[in-house]
């Protein structure tokens, strides 16, 4: 995730953008997605399903509006130090904000992918 959002932080930078609000935006949204991707260590988020934990899922999308008005909302925005992004910027903010959750799918998938190869050695007599 730090790598993530240094590399948009350096391309909002020569773009000329709002490279602190994009940061402290891909840093809030990304925290949120690893947060629905870990809720278990083996399974997958799909699979699961996002509603089999309710009280996660609101405050993941409560927080995703606040975050929202932290940089929409004038009055709030004096008090965070944040501007309003345009749509490039948002667009950027939206399509890395997935990559936490991917990895860690990737890896959930590695898991079990290895574990499967394995349950067949397990229980093999070598004598």
């Amino acid at each position: 995730m730090g790598g993530v959002t240094l590399a948009v932080q350096a391309g909002a930078q020569e773009m000329g953008w709002h490279w602190q609000t994009m940061v402290f935006t891909v840093l809030a949204f990304m925290q949120l997605a690893h947060a629905l991707a870990v809720r278990s260590e083996r399974e997958s988020t799909i699979r699961l399903g996002f509603r089999t934990n309710e009280p996660l899922l609101i405050t993941v999308l409560a927080t995703g509006l606040i975050q929202l008005a932290l940089i929409y909302a004038p009055v709030l925005q004096p008090i965070f130090e944040t501007e309003a992004l345009g749509l490039q910027e948002l667009l950027v903010v939206a399509l890395v904000t997935p990559i936490p959750f991917i990895a860690v799918e990737i890896e959930k998938w590695v898991v079990r992918r290895r574990e499967g190869g394995q349950r067949g050695v397990v229980g093999v007599d070598a004598g």
